[in-house]
């Protein structure tokens, strides 16, 4: 079974590589601590027994200090709309009170209405607000 422990080991730190947030690798290390015991004791549930107790100690109390120390997992950027908010557009087709114009956001032309229902012209910065949908909610950027 030695030899079991150390391929599962070997198998766990190779999936570690190809995936992010250091989980894997306690299997790995948990995969190791098998190992050993499996040179004290031919006893398979024994080995599976610490296998699984020291997964269990070890993500709870490893994993966080790991994360801290290489610095994984801390900034959370926006993804895909959310990153929308706050940017600068330019009006590409009046928006009224009651009816959508359209803005442009770095080459890609949405359908826009005014967050204060005011008139927006044709050229006018604005920036975004919200969105709605396939919609951004703008106001004039001043």
């Amino acid at each position: 079974m030695l030899l079991f422990w150390i391929i599962a080991a070997v198998v766990l730190v190779g999936v570690e590589l190809l995936t992010p947030g250091f989980l894997v690798l306690f299997f790995a290390v948990s995969a190791l601590f098998a190992a050993v015991s499996s040179v004290f004791t031919d006893n398979i549930l024994i080995q599976s027994i610490v296998f699984v107790i020291t997964a269990l100690l070890m993500i709870p109390f490893g994993r966080p200090i790991l994360q801290r120390y290489f610095k994984v997992n801390k900034e959370v950027k926006p993804s895909t709309v959310d990153a929308l908010i706050g940017k600068k557009a330019y009006v590409t087709k009046d928006i009224l009170p009651d009816e959508m114009g359209l803005v442009k956001f770095e080459g890609q032309v949405w359908t826009a209405r005014a967050e204060d229902d005011g008139i927006i012209n044709t050229g006018e910065p604005v920036r975004i607000t919200a969105v709605e949908g396939a919609k951004v909610v703008v106001i004039k950027n001043t």
